[in-house]
C-alpha cells in the first residue's frame, strides 16, 4: 500500500502513533504541514522503521515518479540527438577553422576518440539503473525500452565526464602556469586541453587571453571566432552567458589592435546586444568610436577610417606623448560636438580614450577662438569638472582604479588648468555657480590621490591650489565640507609615511594653512593682527571653528613631527632642503594658528602623549637652533622666530604652561636664555617681545 523513500521499504500495515492527538495540540498551517510540531490533529500513517510520515508514497505516487523519471531519459535522448546533428553540421562548415588553423592543427589519430560523436551529457542515470531493496518498477513495454536507453546514456555519460575530468585538469594547470607568467607552458597545456575535448569553450577562450597577452592577435581572433561560431551554432544555450560576451570583447579589444575598427565596433554592439550593462565593453566601444572619430579624414572613405596607429598596452607606453591628431576643417564641428558628448558620462571611458579625445581637443581650443567660446558657453567647464568628479567617484570598480595610474585624466586636468582656470579668469567665469560641484571634486582627488597617474597627480595639486585660492570656493569649503576635508586630510597624511616630494607636499600644506582667515594678514605687527581680530568676530569665530577641526585631528602637529625629523637628516647643500625650510615655517604657523585660536578649555597636552610625541621635535630642534651661532642667515632668524612663536601660544594655554614646566620639557627654559644671547645684538624685535611673553606667562 505504501512504499518509504527514506527507508526503500514496501509497507503493507503502515505504524500509527496512538499518542499523536494529545502530543500535537498546535494550530494546522497549510503552508507548512510538514513540521512535526504543526501536524494536523489526526493520526497519520508513518512508516514502521523510521517512524516518518513525510517519506511515505502510495502506490500510485511511486508509479507516476516512475514514469516522470523515464520521460527524462527520453527527453535526454532527444537533446544529444539534437546536440548530436548540430555538432556535425558545425564540423563539417567549418572544419578548417576548427581543426587546421595556424595556431593550432589537430589530427584524428592524436585525438583517441570520434571527434563526429562528441556528448553533453546532463543527466546522471545512476539513479535509474539501481533496483535494490526490492524497488517497485512498473511493468509495460516501455519499461524495457527504458532500460536499455539508460545503459546506452550511461555509456555516453561516463565516457563524457572522462573527458571532461581530463579537459578540466589541463584549464587548471595551464591557469596556473599563466599566473606564473609561464605563457609557452600554458599554450601546452591548453593544446592538450582542446584535445581532451574538442569543444569546450571555455578552453578556446582562456587560451586567446593568452594569445592576446603575449600580442599574438591573430590567433586570439581566430581561437575567439570558434567560440563565437560554435555557441552559435551548437550551444545555442550560451547565446545570453557571459562567456558569449566575453568572447565578442575579447575579439574587439584584438581587432582594434589590428587597426579593424569596424569590426571591432560591430562585435561590441552585439555583446552590448546581450548584456548592456556592461561596463568594459562600454568603456572599449567608446574608445573604439573615439578611435574612429579621430582617425576620419576629410574624404569620408572607409579605407582611411580603418587605418590607426597601434596602441601599446604595456608600462612602457606610459611614458609616450601622443601627439594631438590632424583634422580637416570638415571634421572639427563634429570632434567638438562628439568632445561635449563624450564629457557627460565617464564610468564607461578608458584611458586610451580620454588621452586620444581630450588631446585632440585640447589642440582644437587652442587653435581656434571660436571653438574655445563656444565651449566656454555651452557649459564646457561644468560638463570638464563633472567629468573628473564621475571618473574619480566610480574609481570603487577596479578596473577604473587601474586606468587612474595610467595617463589619460591628465589630459583632461590640463585643459581645465589651462583654458578654464587661466583663461577662465579673463572671461570672468562664475565660479559661485560651480562652487559644490568644484568642492566634491576636490574631496574626489584627495580619495584617489596616491592612486593617479604622476603627472595627473601635479595637475590636481595646481588646480586645488589654483581652488583654495578663491575666496568664493574657500568660503564654501568651510562652511559646507569642512570635517570631510578634515578627514581626507588626514587619511592623506596618514598614509606619507617618509617625506620624498617637499614641493608636494607644499601644495597640501598652502591648501591647508589658507582655511585660516588670518593668513593674509600674517606679516603684520602682533597688535595690529589682534586689533583686526577683535573687530571681526565673524573671522574668528571662523577661525576657532576651523582650529578646533585641526587640533582634533593634529593634521598641523603630525606635519610638524615629519618635517622637523626630516629637516635634521637633510644636507643644506640637498636639492629640497630650501623647500622644505619652507615648508617648516608654513607648518609651524598652521600650528600656531591652530592653538592660539583654541579655547583654552578646550585645548589638551598634559596627558596625551601623543599630542607630547609630536611637540617633542620641535623642543629638540628649537634647541639645535639657538646652538647654531655661527650660521647666521635671514632664513634660520625666520625658522627660529617660527619656533618662538608656537611656544609663546602655547605659554597663553593652561596645559601648555603646565606641559613647559614638567621634566619633559624642562631643556625648553635653557633654550630660552641661549636665545637670549642670540638675538642681544640683532634687529629682532619679535624675538625679544616673544622671549619677555614667555617668561611673563610663566611667572
Amino acid at each position: 500500500k505504501y512504499y518509504c523513500v527514506a527507508c526503500k521499504l514496501e509497507i503493507k500495515k503502515p505504524y500509527i502513533c496512538v499518542n499523536e492527538r494529545v502530543l500535537n495540540k498546535s494550530v494546522y498551517s497549510h503552508e507548512t504541514p510538514n513540521w512535526s510540531f504543526n501536524r494536523p490533529p489526526t493520526r497519520q500513517p508513518r512508516c514502521p522503521k523510521c517512524h516518518e510520515l513525510d517519506a511515505l508514497q502510495t502506490k500510485q505516487e511511486r508509479i507516476d515518479w516512475y514514469r516522470r523519471n523515464i520521460a527524462n531519459v527520453f527527453e535526454e535522448e532527444q537533446r544529444l540527438k539534437d546536440f548530436q546533428r548540430k555538432w556535425k553540421k558545425f564540423r563539417k562548415k567549418h572544419h578548417d577553422l576548427l581543426s587546421n588553423h595556424g595556431s593550432f592543427k589537430i589530427g584524428r589519430d592524436d585525438l583517441g576518440y570520434n571527434a563526429s560523436e562528441m556528448w553533453q551529457c546532463h543527466l546522471n542515470t545512476v539513479q535509474y539503473i539501481e533496483d535494490a531493496d526490492g524497488m517497485f518498477m512498473p511493468r509495460s513495454k516501455s519499461t524495457e525500452l527504458a532500460v536499455k536507453l539508460v545503459w546506452e546514456l550511461d555509456h555516453k555519460y561516463r565516457v563524457a565526464k572522462q573527458q571532461n575530468e581530463q579537459a578540466e585538469l589541463m584549464l587548471n594547470s595551464a591557469n596556473a602556469e599563466v599566473k606564473k607568467k609561464n605563457f609557452t607552458r600554458a599554450l601546452s597545456y591548453f593544446e592538450r586541453g582542446i584535445a581532451a575535448r574538442i569543444d569546450r569553450c571555455d578552453i578556446y577562450l582562456a587560451r586567446a587571453d593568452v594569445y592576446f597577452v603575449t600580442g599574438q592577435y591573430e590567433k586570439c581572433v581566430t581561437d575567439c571566432t570558434i567560440v563565437i561560431v560554435m555557441i552559435q551554432e551548437v550551444h545555442t544555450q550560451l547565446k545570453h552567458a557571459g562567456i558569449y560576451v566575453q568572447a565578442l570583447r575579447l575579439r574587439a579589444n584584438a581587432q582594434k589592435f589590428q587597426s579593424q575598427l569596424l569590426a571591432a565596433q560591430t562585435d561590441l554592439q552585439l555583446a552590448l546586444d546581450v548584456d548592456d550593462e556592461d561596463l568594459e565593453s562600454k568603456r572599449l566601444l567608446n574608445e573604439v568610436e573615439t578611435l574612429l572619430l579621430l582617425n576620419k579624414n576629410s574624404s569620408g572613405s572607409s579605407e582611411t577610417q580603418t587605418q590607426i596607429t597601434k596602441t601599446k598596452t604595456d608600462n612602457n607606453s606610459n611614458n609616450q606623448e601622443i601627439r594631438p591628431r590632424v583634422l580637416s576643417d570638415t571634421n572639427e564641428e563634429l570632434l567638438f560636438v562628439k568632445s561635449l558628448e563624450f564629457l557627460k558620462v565617464a564610468q564607461d571611458k578608458n584611458n586610451d580614450a580620454e588621452q586620444q579625445m581630450f588631446t585632440s581637443l585640447y589642440a582644437l581650443l587652442q587653435k581656434s577662438p571660436i571653438f574655445y567660446a563656444r565651449f566656454m558657453a555651452e557649459n564646457g567647464v561644468e560638463l570638464s569638472i563633472n567629468y573628473v568628479r564621475l571618473k574619480l567617484k566610480s574609481c570603487t570598480n577596479k578596473t577604473v582604479l587601474q586606468d587612474l595610474s595610467k595617463p589619460g585624466l591628465d589630459a583632461l586636468m590640463r585643459l581645465i588648468d589651462d583654458f578654464v582656470i587661466e583663461n577662465g579668469t579673463r572671461n570672468q567665469i562664475q565660479l559661485q555657480s560651480l562652487q559644490k560641484l568644484i568642492c566634491n571634486t576636490i574631496l574626489c582627488m584627495l580619495t584617489v590621490y596616491l592612486y593617479m597617474y604622476r603627472e595627473t597627480q601635479q595637475l590636481c595639486l595646481r588646480f586645488m591650489t589654483r581652488m583654495f585660492a578663491a575666496h568664493e570656493i574657500r568660503a564654501y569649503m568651510k562652511l559646507h565640507y569642512a570635517k570631510p576635508l578634515m578627514d581626507k586630510f588626514k587619511k592623506l597624511v596618514r598614509k606619507i609615511k617618509i617625506i620624498r616630494a617637499p614641493k608636494t607636499d607644499q601644495c597640501f600644506i598652502d591648501c591647508m594653512l589658507s582655511l585660516y582667515d588670518g593668513d593674509e594678514d600674517d606679516n603684520d605687527d602682533d597688535d595690529d593682527e589682534k586689533h583686526s581680530l577683535n573687530q571681526d568676530d565673524t573671522r574668528v569665530a571662523n577661525n576657532r571653528r576651523m582650529a578646533k577641526l585641526y587640533d582634533q585631528n593634529e593634521l598641523f602637529y603630525e606635519w610638524m613631527a615629519k618635517y622637523l625629523s626630516y629637516l635634521e637628516k637633510l644636507a643644506v647643500t640637498d636639492a629640497n632642503y630650501q623647500v622644505a625650510c619652507g615648508n617648516i615655517l608654513s607648518i609651524l604657523r598652521g600650528v600656531r594658528y591652530t592653538i592660539s585660536y583654541m579655547q583654552d578649555s578646550e585645548f589638551y597636552m598634559l596627558y596625551n602623549e601623543t599630542r607630547q610625541r609630536y611637540f617633542a621635535p620641535l623642543i629638540t630642534f628649537f634647541g639645535r637652533c639657538t646652538l647654531k651661532k655661527e650660521f647666521e642667515n635671514k632664513q634660520f632668524d625666520l625658522m627660529t622666530a617660527a619656533c618662538l612663536s608656537v611656544v609663546d601660544a602655547l605659554v597663553e594655554k593652561a596645559q601648555g604652561r603646565k606641559a613647559l614646566l614638567s621634566r619633559k620639557y624642562r631643556g625648553v627654559h635653557q633654550h630660552m636664555y641661549r636665545m637670549i644671547a642670540l638675538v642681544h645684538n640683532k634687529d629682532m624685535a619679535d624675538a625679544k617681545v616673544g622671549i619677555k611673553k614667555y617668561f611673563q606667562s610663566l611667572c
